[in-house]
């Protein structure tokens, strides 16, 4: 017997996979198999042994090979030849060397690229053989040439490897959210790692209170998509937990937590989601933007896949580093909503003036998550002479310069029809005529309007503006379309600004609606749809006593959810007369000759 363990071998090295790829190691080798059948075959040729087999860690052997050898050879590191195994005491009593029919038996390791032992080259016969020297060197040379093989194959699956999380890395910065805020950001960044990565993830946001308050909670199968409402409260992390998100909260440093089952003092959280969904190994990573730890992400995986290692540490901490860049772009999103909703707002009205014999309500509201606070704007004023004046706009843009924009032409409206002595179209003309003093272009789309004392005219003008709607206190709805006249801010000269200024009779008790485009277009829709869909509901809605209040939020409910656009209505209702009973139609008629020289 010769025997190049030196000993007792002990036990075997379980652990002796690399954690950065041994499912995909084993994998290529099952895949795999021409490359170990030359060299089994190389083995019985060259030492005339009838059995041969190469086994790699993890991915069983390929040939026949008594498994108690193989752990011995494992387990040393060392090669292990045998005459005859019944001579040596490990492998007498042996049922696995037995039950192979084995008597003489070659084993030699087969190393990694690390130098870690990762398998086993043997040569068996059924019979009793004496081992020449030249078998041992055969043998010795056969392993060290498995060993290359091995070693490229590991260089193929770590390629492999590189270019699956360059590839996912690329579709993570092409998922990530680009004009969305933060609240918008936070479920973005937890289905990006799934399933790839993960099998559940959560994000939690950091709070004043030093609290961890989870944003999101996404599962890779929509099955098993939980309620974010029924665990919110038990997952909260607290700075200085022992593990996870807390200790991440508290040291900024990323943990990874392999085997939740054999640690202690785990989180109330961590032990609902081991015993809800099974996690079996977790990662946390902070999430920083401009500096500042924001929040921290969590990705778990369950007990029927790879515990986490160090090669997902490296995945996870790239993925929060392009999460990062969302949760900037979402900040700064967040910031210039703010500043231009602040300033639309101070910009806006901040209460409609009271007129006799009329009911005047308006609405605004801010565009939804697509886009940032565009330059939409109601007015209504009294003129110098008494008359009641109505406008509403729309500035072209969504930003702080569309904002910025529109204050000044609300500004420069009023100024223009204040002393009463022009008329609605007179009015635009003037406006579009001082735009070009103004320091950046204009392209902005407005109405005015003027209602008589009595309330029973209106006359209005636009400048490319949709057109009133009427609506009669019996449901009669009339849409005022016109020839459209130019926008503001076209530069077309004095021979082409001048606007038309159009009237129409009010009966008592009717209703003029004006609207910005946020209430009728829609994506991909037809402008005329919206328009259609705007006189139906109307249509339901005119009819009986209802507060002017009530029909304008309810249109809103109904045709704003919706809306990719900010919105601005201005609604004016007549007064009604006593015993006036046919509202059903209203009058109106297009002074196509009043033009306005």
């Amino acid at each position: 017997m010769r025997d190049g363990s030196g000993g007792d071998p002990g036990g075997v090295r379980a652990g002796a996979r690399s954690p950065a790829r041994p499912e995909g190691l084993a994998r290529r080798h099952d895949d795999d198999g021409s490359s170990r059948d030359r060299l089994t075959a190389l083995v019985r040729l060259l030492t005339g042994a009838p059995i041969a087999s190469v086994t790699v860690a993890g991915a069983g052997p390929h040939g026949t090979a008594p498994e108690s050898l193989c752990r011995t050879v494992l387990g040393s590191g060392r090669p292990l030849v045998l005459d005859d195994v019944r001579g040596d005491e490990r492998t007498r009593e042996d049922p696995s060397v037995a039950g192979a029919g084995v008597l003489a038996w070659a084993g030699f390791p087969v190393h990694a690229a690390d130098g870690r032992v990762a398998g086993v080259l043997s040569a068996a016969d059924t019979a009793v053989r004496a081992w020449t020297a030249r078998d041992v060197e055969v043998l010795g040379r056969l392993a060290d040439v498995a060993s290359q093989e091995l070693a490229l194959r590991a260089l193929a699956v770590d390629a492999e490897a590189a270019r699956a999380r360059s590839q996912f890395l690329s579709r993570i910065g092409d998922a990530l959210p680009i004009g969305a805020g933060l609240a918008d950001s936070w479920a973005t960044i937890a289905r990006v790692a799934l399933p790839v990565l993960a099998d559940l993830a959560v994000v939690s946001s950091v709070e004043e209170s030093g609290l961890l308050r989870v944003q999101a909670l996404e599962h890779r199968s929509r099955d098993r998509q939980p309620r974010l409402a029924d665990l919110a409260g038990v997952l909260t992390r607290r700075r200085g937990d022992r593990h996870g998100a807390g200790r991440v909260l508290a040291t900024g440093a990323t943990e990874l937590l392999p085997d939740l089952a054999g640690l202690d003092g785990l989180s109330e959280g961590q032990r609902e989601l081991r015993a809800r969904f099974d996690a079996a190994s977790e990662i946390s990573v902070a999430l920083r933007a401009r500096g500042e730890l924001l929040g921290v992400l969590t990705l778990v995986r369950t007990s029927g896949r790879a515990p986490f290692g160090p090669d997902d540490v490296e995945v996870a901490e790239a993925v929060a580093e392009r999460a990062a860049l969302a949760l900037d772009r979402a900040l700064s999103y967040d910031h210039e909503r703010s500043l231009s909703t602040h300033l639309q707002r101070a910009l806006l009205p901040t209460a409609l003036p009271r007129f006799p014999g009329l009911e005047l309500v308006a609405r605004y509201v801010p565009a939804g998550n697509a886009q940032v606070v565009g330059g939409d704007w109601y007015d209504a004023y009294r003129d110098r002479s008494g008359t009641t004046r109505l406008v509403i706009g729309d500035v072209a843009g969504h930003d702080i310069h569309a904002a910025t924009l529109m204050g000044q032409l609300r500004t420069m409206v009023r100024v223009a029809g204040h002393d009463g002595s022009r008329s609605p179209a007179a009015v635009l003309d003037a406006v579009d005529t001082a735009t070009g003093a103004l320091d950046a272009p204009v392209f902005a789309t407005a109405l005015v309007a003027q209602v008589s004392d009595d309330g029973r005219q209106l006359v209005w003008s636009s400048a490319g503006h949709l057109p009133p709607l009427l609506l009669g206190p019996t449901g009669a709805v009339s849409s005022l379309e016109t020839r459209p006249d130019p926008v503001l801010g076209l530069d077309l000269g004095s021979a082409g600004r001048a606007r038309r200024d159009h009237t129409a009779v009010l009966p008592p008790g009717t209703t003029v609606l004006l609207y910005t485009d946020g209430l009728v277009e829609r994506r991909g829709e037809d402008l005329d749809a919206g328009l259609d869909r705007l006189a139906d509901v109307a249509a339901e809605l005119a009819p009986g006593e209802r507060p002017l209040a009530e029909v304008c939020d309810l249109l809103l409910e109904r045709l704003g959810a919706r809306a990719d656009d900010d919105i601005a209505v201005l609604a004016v209702r007549t007064s009604p007369a006593r015993g006036d009973t046919d509202e059903s139609a209203v009058r109106y008629r297009s002074q196509q000759d009043q033009r306005h020289d």
